[in-house]
Parts: C-alpha cells; structure tokens; sequence
C-alpha cells in the first residue's frame, strides 16, 4: 500500500495547507486547513512518521516532494503541453528531466519548442489530426513512464482539452475547436499498449475541461499572493472565484463558497458561446457563424469583427505573441471592437455571478498590455456599479504551462486529496 493511501481527508487538508502556507506553525497551519489546532497538532504528528514530512532545521519540516512525480497535459487547437511536478507541484525542471534519462523525448520536442533545458515544459505543436494529437500525447507519457525505473513513483496522469468532457469516464464529450476528438474515450487513443501499462501498473489518469484547470492552477497561486502579504485575510480566502480562460476558445472556471463549478454534466463554463441580444437568434449558415453553436455568439464575434479570421487556423495566425503584443498599436480600430467585447464578457460574469474575484488568464490578456491597463475602466463602464466595485480583477499569471499544471494538480485532487468528494477550497 502506498503512504498516501494511509491518509484520510483530514490529513490531505492538512498537506494542502502546508503547501499552500509553505509553514510549519500550527497556529497558521489551523488557519489554511480550517481544522482546530489540537487536530493540527495529532495529523502533523503522523506526516512526520510516515515521512511524509521531513525536517529542514531542528525546528521546521516541510512536505517531501520526492513523494511522487505528477504529469500534467494540456491539449490546445495551437499547442500541447506538458509539466512534471514533484509533490509540491513544483514543475521539474527539463535539467532534470534529461538528468533521469529523458533526454530523447526533450530532445524530439525541441524540434518545436527551442527550449533549452533551464525551462519548465514540453510543447509541441497540436494538430486538428486525431492521431497526430494522440501521438505526441502517448509519447510524453512513455517518457513519464521511464521514471519509474529510476525509482520515483508515479502518482497520475492529468489531461486537460478544450470542450465539455467526462471525467469520470475520460471522454472528450464535445470538442468544438478540435472536432476530430469528438466523443473519443482518451485511453482508447492512447497507442503502443500504454493504455494497458497504465491500468497495470494503477496509474490514475483523469481527464478535465482547460478552463477548470486553469482555473485550479491560477486558485493555488493565490496563495503565493496570501502567503508573500502575511495575510490570511486575502484573496486565496475568498469564497467565490471565477477564471476567465481566453485562449482559441473562451471558458470560465470558478467555484462557489470555495467548491469547484462543474454543472450538469460537468458542461459548467462554455463561456464563448454567449450571445448579445443583439444577434443571432435564428440558426445560419456555417460560414455566418459558429460552427458549433450556430449562432453568432461571443467566441465568433471576437474572430470576425477583431481578428478578421473565418476558420481556426486564421485565427490561430492571427493571434500569434508577437502580433498581440503590437495589436492596439497596429490595429486600433479593432482594438476597440474588442474591448466592446471584453466589456460584455465583463458584464455577463460579474453582473451574473458576483464573484469576490474574477482572474483573467489566457493569450489575449497575456499578451494584449493595454487591454489589462484598459481593464478596471472596462470594469467600470459595464458592470453594475454596487456589483463591480467590489469584484477584485486579477490578471493571470501567464505561465507557459498553467493549464497542464492545473490538469496535474486536477489529478491530485481527484485521486488523493478529494477523491469521493467534491473538489474545494477552505473559506
């Protein structure tokens, strides 16, 4: 039996809160988790024996990050991803990665990504090709697998695609960026029998929507903003998030009173395909709309009116970095279409949901840097004033990596941390 099999939710509560805190005092510790301090105390008493915490001084422990290696994939119209974390959901480093025999796969990679090995991430170019997506999927969970060899465990598999899935019976429901993964079962993509290595070897594999991991991974680096103020009064407390993904598509992820939005049939957040009052009622023809919805909704609009992209691959040449990082400059008149836009979206989720905090992640908010300076004038403009005032904006990170490390922590959550439960947040 593995050490985390031992663990029961309060003890997993307990690790998420030194994880989060980065602290070993029990009193702040109480605090993260929400447990009382005699509970506290007894649950760290057992980390410790179980090596699960390890000392760094005389006085001070911290969680063993050789526990277990956590890979995280995020597959997108423009590219796929993947990070390895440590326990801690540290990323490892591709030095490392090369360190424990995984040279030839960095190496096939670096064909696209030029990355040299002080990053990271893998990235690859995706396809709209099913079985070149599932190619290079398959083979960076080959060199995941590798690392068993090595001696470290392998503690799951994390996958995260655009569109409705199910999580439960990882399969890709609705894929509307990447039709050819439409109702496919990802295990049965998988290719030179490593489908079957998983199951043997009890590898847990979970499959989730992009924006709710996005939004997992920009919720845990919340912390990193509670614990750099000292403040356990911060955002990271906050009951209700939301997170804005704009990437080809736009999602939303969020929870309510700290528990994880999935709707019915985990479909919660297809926030592209909202339609103004506006247009679009009646059904048209394909080139007049979104091929999926078949309306003109928001994602659509967004590509016709400001980026002039009739199919994906237009849009995708569109939005390259380094045309978004000049785009207001270059194109001012569809600048303002598109704040126009941003403004509704504001509208719709702020004046809908009332979240405490809505982050904004994803390339156009990444790379657009008069968009996030125009942004809480945007706020102001569109949003019901007693509403907006108290909704905190946040832009994202804006790491390379954030979805797939947000599908590796999604896997934790899951198969660990919540498993039988729902995904959430202390508040």
């Amino acid at each position: 039996m593995s050490v985390l099999e031992k663990l029961g939710p309060v003890e997993y509560a307990l690790i998420d809160a030194i994880r989060r805190s980065g602290s070993s005092d029990r009193t702040i510790l109480a605090a993260y988790s929400g447990l009382s301090w005699p509970t506290v105390k007894k649950s760290y008493t057992k980390l410790k024996d179980l090596g699960i915490l390890i000392d760094t001084d005389e006085t001070s422990q911290t969680l063993n990050s050789s526990l277990g290696c956590i890979l995280g994939i995020s597959v997108g119209t423009r590219e796929i991803k993947a990070v390895f974390c440590d326990f801690t959901f540290r990323p490892l480093s591709r030095e490392y990665l090369r360190s424990m025999g995984m040279g030839n796969v960095l190496d096939h990679f670096q064909r696209y990504d030029k990355l040299d090995d002080n990053g990271h991430h893998i990235c690859m170019q995706s396809s709209q090709d099913q079985d070149e997506i599932a190619d290079i999927v398959t083979e960076i969970i080959e060199g995941y697998l590798s690392l068993s060899a090595k001696g470290i465990p392998l503690l799951g598999i994390g996958l995260a695609f655009p569109g409705v899935v199910n999580p439960d019976t990882n399969q890709i429901i609705s894929c509307p960026n990447i039709p050819s993964l439409n109702g496919k079962d990802i295990i049965g993509l998988l290719k030179r029998g490593v489908a079957k290595i998983i199951a043997d070897e009890k590898i847990p594999l979970v499959v989730e929507h992009n924006a709710k991991t996005c939004f997992i991974n920009e919720k845990e680096l919340l912390y990193d903003i509670s614990r750099s103020s000292k403040n356990t009064d911060s955002v990271a407390f906050e009951r209700d998030v939301l997170c804005v993904y704009a990437g080809t598509g736009i999602g939303l992820g969020g929870c309510s009173n700290g528990v994880l939005m999935t709707g019915i049939g985990n479909s919660f957040g297809e926030l592209g395909h909202i339609l103004s009052p506006i247009y679009g009622n009646e059904i048209l023809s394909e080139n007049e709309c979104c091929p999926f919805c078949h309306r003109q909704c928001l994602e659509w609009l967004i590509r016709k009116n400001v980026f002039h992209s009739s199919t994906i691959e237009e849009f995708r040449d569109a939005t390259e970095r380094g045309l978004l990082e000049t785009f207001s400059k270059d194109h001012p008149d569809e600048y303002k279409v598109l704040t126009k836009y941003v403004g509704f979206l504001l509208n719709t989720v702020i004046n809908i949901f009332n979240p405490e905090v809505l982050i904004l992640s994803g390339r156009i908010f990444d790379c657009i840097a008069e968009l996030r300076n125009d942004i809480e004038s945007l706020k102001s403009t569109y949003t019901l004033p007693y509403v907006g005032r108290q909704c905190r904006l946040i832009v994202g990170n804006g790491q390379a990596y954030g979805v797939a490390r947000g599908a590796a922590i999604n896997m934790y959550m899951r198969r660990y941390s919540h498993r039988g439960s729902v995904i959430s947040w202390p508040v």
